[in-house]
């Protein structure tokens, strides 16, 4: 790539330095850092939903699990679009009317501060892993393009990413989005386009995979996983976009509840658009680089791009993908500093303002990086942080937030109990190394259910002015 490389990505990362010193600037409260001023329209809406949710996990951890396991990945692909739209048409509206700035916020008013505090830890448990994915896939890029040591390329994209999302908070994000989404698209046609023209196209591409016995495999949806795996997949992989945290800053931060509606269904579009590239691009790389000796799926992409793609066009795709990492990851770092300050700082602060706030903010990006670069180091691939993360998160935090919109009898020791037996069980699950071959999620979220129901019922019915506005965002 050369000099040209360099070039281009300095001048980019410059750019996003700009917008966040430019933003800050104009960020006077909490709501303007954090929310955007509760003022973006449907394409700042829709734009910064796709590049934050586009990330390292469907770009890049998505084409190394395509690269391993062929259209058996479709089982991945299929529930994740489910819980996108199931999103967009049963609780985007209800999220919108509602007008908090977190999710723990949300169990506040729905059950207690103590029922934030809780759900408050699996947000950051989530978000952190999803910031370790996105760390991640910026260390293979760098390492695949300049040969910098995998760590050494992590903590390089750490630091850019952290000061910008430090600077201008959502308002910096948003415009940023809008820019790397772009790119990001243009990038990932570029891409399907020259891996095409490279093996001869679609059916030519599909003719060579099914030739080789070491790969005729990868073209049967069922040839890698069970049923039981499967059926576990439509729980790590629907129910954590019906709870995102991203989806619903967004939602919060839409201007109206009908753009955060469409904003949302945009996105569940743009998921077809992706996997259909993670397909072209993994098989591209099986074809061209299946046999080199000690090769990692999680370099698909960025090597396809190396490799196969000449000139600038190479350049400007691999921008593309750090913009797509720095897309999610600035996200994920915004709503974690944000869950701290919002919802473990004001509570006790004896003077809370929205000044504080907002510095509490800037100071926890920083500390959610070093633990995201930390967790990072303790997976081989992107894919399986992700996973982690998203059994936790969906195993601890579902059932009482759905609950909170769909079931009027749930009460705060049921959501408690739920959060915690759930959440606990997931990881102590994962410690114990998934005994009977079942993911976490199953029985975290099987114990969830059970205990939020239960307690439910054997205790006293929540006040009618708990429930009030959940009613309400129904309108």
């Amino acid at each position: 790539m050369g000099v040209s490389f360099y070039v281009t990505l300095g001048l980019y990362m410059i750019i996003l330095i700009i917008i966040g010193v430019f933003f800050s600037r104009r960020s006077k409260s909490f709501d303007d850092y954090f929310l955007a001023g509760r003022n973006l329209g449907i394409w700042q809406t829709t734009a910064t939903n796709l590049a934050s949710w586009a990330g390292a996990g469907v770009v890049i951890g998505f084409t190394g699990y395509f690269f391993e396991g062929g259209y058996s990945m479709i089982w991945i692909a299929i529930p994740t679009a489910i819980g996108v739209y199931a999103f967009a048409f049963l609780l985007s509206r209800r999220i919108s009317n509602i007008r908090q700035y977190t999710i723990p916020d949300l169990l506040e008013l729905r059950y207690s501060k103590t029922a934030k505090y809780v759900g408050g830890v699996f947000i950051l448990i989530y978000m952190i892993g999803l910031t370790a994915a996105n760390f991640m896939a910026a260390g293979w890029i760098l390492n695949v393009v300049t040969g910098l040591q995998f760590e050494i390329g992590m903590i390089i994209a750490a630091v850019v990413i952290v000061a910008y999302t430090m600077l201008g908070g959502l308002k910096a994000v948003a415009w940023t989005d809008i820019f790397q989404w772009i790119i990001l698209s243009i990038g990932i046609i570029l891409a399907i386009i020259f891996v095409l023209m490279r093996v001869g196209g679609w059916s030519e591409m599909h003719a060579t995979i099914a030739a080789s016995e070491e790969t005729s495999w990868m073209l049967y949806p069922m040839a890698v996983f069970d049923v039981k795996t499967i059926i576990s997949f439509f729980f790590i992989f629907t129910l954590p976009f019906i709870i995102d945290p991203i989806m619903y800053q967004r939602c919060y931060a839409a201007r109206t509840p009908r753009i955060a509606r469409l904003a949302v269904t945009y996105t569940g579009i743009f998921d077809g658009f992706l996997t259909f590239g993670a397909i072209v691009i993994a098989f591209g790389a099986v074809i061209l680089f299946g046999s080199v000796e000690g090769f990692a799926p999680d370099s698909s992409f960025p090597m396809i791009v190396k490799e196969v793609i000449p000139g600038y066009a190479g350049v400007f795709i691999l921008v593309a993908l750090i913009a797509a990492v720095m897309s999610s990851a600035d996200t994920t770092l915004l709503v974690s500093g944000g869950t701290i300050s919002q919802d473990y700082y004001k509570p006790i602060a004896k003077n809370p303002n929205e000044r504080s706030a907002k510095k509490i903010t800037i100071i926890a990006v920083p500390i959610i990086a070093i633990l995201a670069l930390f967790l990072a180091w303790q997976f081989e691939y992107i894919m399986e942080v992700c996973i982690f993360a998203f059994s936790v998160f969906v195993a601890g935090a579902v059932v009482p937030i759905i609950g909170a919109f769909y079931f009027k009898r749930g009460t705060n020791a049921g959501a408690i109990a739920s959060m915690i037996g759930g959440g606990g069980i997931a990881i102590v699950w994962k410690i114990l190394g998934e005994p009977f071959g079942y993911d976490p999620v199953i029985p975290g979220l099987a114990l969830s259910i059970i205990l939020y129901f239960v307690i439910s019922y054997c205790t006293r019915r929540p006040d009618p002015s708990k429930i009030e506005p959940f009613l309400k965002s129904s309108n």
